[in-house]
């Protein structure tokens, strides 16, 4: 063990990934950082993108937000880190592992009804978060969860509103991200 800039107690490569060729040596560390070993390079790829584009969602419909009106954040590492894509799809795995993925979605003022954020794997729901509206401000869902995935598999992300009405949700780096790395090979 040994102690960071910040004064917190952390554990050296050789305590976090066990020996190399031990098989604990494919946890990977915090977002961006890289592991070298005698077996070569292991990076953890990423990708976040921002709300640039204002978009309506309709009462009551679950809508498909994977697409268009996102762009990358800065720091995205894009098609540099190979593993995952993106695309009107969603996000696409390359690689066997555990990810993490997170949906922020805010919704304009309304106070009625409910927010909802979702997470889809393959088009099969994954995981949904429901806010209530609130009164006198934009409502934001936040919807996250750590999930074992194949190659090939294609994170879509979804939300749904009940206002009674056409609801926007506003564009800029508050209005919404959308985030998925890689925690683990599998």
């Amino acid at each position: 063990m040994a102690v960071n800039d910040q004064g917190i107690w952390t554990p050296d490569d050789t305590e976090l990934f066990g020996p190399p060729g031990s098989g604990l040596d494919t946890w990977l560390k915090r977002m961006g950082d890289s592991i070298t070993r005698p077996e070569g390079t292991i990076t953890q790829p990423w990708r976040v993108h921002y709300k640039t584009t204002s978009q309506t969602i309709p009462d009551n419909t679950f809508t498909d937000i994977s697409g268009a009106g996102w762009t990358g954040g800065t720091g995205d590492p894009g098609s540099t880190v190979s593993g995952i894509t993106h695309s009107s799809a969603g996000y696409t795995v390359s690689q066997d592992g555990w990810y993490r993925v997170e949906l922020d979605v805010a919704f304009l003022n309304n106070s009625i009804g409910g927010r909802q954020a979702q997470i889809r794997i393959n088009g099969n729901i994954e995981r949904t978060i429901t806010v209530a509206a609130v009164s006198g401000s934009a409502t934001t869902a936040l919807c996250d969860t750590e999930l074992s995935l194949s190659a090939g598999d294609v994170v879509s992300f979804w939300t749904r509103q009940t206002s009674g009405g056409d609801l926007g949700m506003p564009e800029g780096s508050d209005a919404g991200r959308k985030f998925i790395r890689r925690v683990a090979l599998l």
